[in-house]
């Protein structure tokens, strides 16, 4: 257990800051107006939540080798020197997408609703201040 929760902990934060660095690029450097800049309120708690869910993904998956005896996903999607390389691509693979719906359902749980990355409304900084109700473009397009 201690292996996925410190892989799942680990992946996201590097992930995190992986993202962040991204931003500073895209947004600082190179002027994309598309892109909000790294470190603001809304980026942060938007790019903690998928490092959440890539993380808890790598963590499940690194659970599936079976050669660490406390690996706690073992039984499920245990990977053996012996498995077949085709099943161990679809015991790791299953994994990673049960981490991500695992940690993706814990948000959706706990987040109010319109604060994470996967919420149906696109979060730039305009489009906030609309209520639900409206139907907003993802992003402007280069046009108008």
């Amino acid at each position: 257990m201690l292996v996925l929760l410190g892989t799942w902990v680990l992946q996201g934060c590097i992930f995190l800051c992986g993202l962040q660095l991204s931003r500073f690029l895209m947004a600082s450097l190179l002027r994309f107006e598309a892109i909000e800049g790294p470190m603001s309120t809304t980026t942060l708690v938007y790019d903690c939540t998928l490092s959440m869910s890539i993380g808890a993904a790598g963590g499940f998956f690194f659970s599936t080798d079976a050669g660490y005896a406390s690996n706690p996903l073992t039984r499920a999607f245990g990977v053996e020197p012996w498995t077949n390389p085709f099943a161990a691509s679809v015991f790791a693979g299953s994994s990673m997408v049960v981490g991500f719906i695992f940690a993706q359902s814990l948000q959706n749980a706990l987040f109010p609703a319109n604060t994470t990355w996967a919420d149906s409304r696109k979060k730039g900084k305009q489009q906030l201040k609309y209520t639900s109700s409206e139907v907003l473009l993802p992003y402007r397009t280069p046009y108008g």
